[in-house]
């Protein structure tokens, strides 16, 4: 019995994060232009952690320009309760995006999970044999990159 309550409050943490997927599948992939789409694509693209509750509040604002901008606020920040909670009562949309903007502290984990690296790998993989060698060559500048934390092993 421990072990699943263990696994259960293992898996209830991680509800409350989000990748890039998530952030694309909420906020970018409901936006009715591909331009905007772009735009919110390119906004997540550096970020590897995305707090769900942020996520939602960014995917309410009423205007797609403001999504975007929210989403480079809130990528690889994690939020406390009561922050997201302060953000969510504050009555217009530009008080609720300066809120999320100046609270949340950086996400300590800097270092791509395996799995993002394996999925980044692959994909300049295919890239390179279709002959992208240029998206390619940002894609895994953009992994080395995030290795050359010294925090990563």
């Amino acid at each position: 019995m421990k072990y699943f309550t263990l696994s259960l409050l293992l898996l209830s943490s991680l509800a409350f994060a989000g990748d890039r997927n998530t952030a694309y599948n909420q906020v970018c992939k409901p936006m009715s232009f591909d331009s905007d789409r772009t735009k919110c694509t390119n906004t997540i693209r550096p970020f590897s952690y995305f707090n769900d509750d942020a996520l939602q509040m960014c995917a309410s604002f009423n205007f797609d320009s403001k999504k975007i901008e929210c989403l480079g606020y809130i990528g690889d920040k994690m939020y406390e309760f009561f922050e997201i909670d302060t953000c969510r009562n504050m009555v217009f949309d530009s008080e609720r995006m300066n809120c999320l903007k100046n609270s949340g502290s950086p996400n300590r984990q800097t270092c791509l999970p395996k799995t993002e690296v394996i999925n980044q790998l692959r994909a300049a993989q295919y890239e390179i044999r279709s002959g992208q060698i240029g998206t390619a060559d940002k894609r895994l500048e953009y992994v080395i990159g995030r290795f050359s934390n010294p925090n990563c092993q």
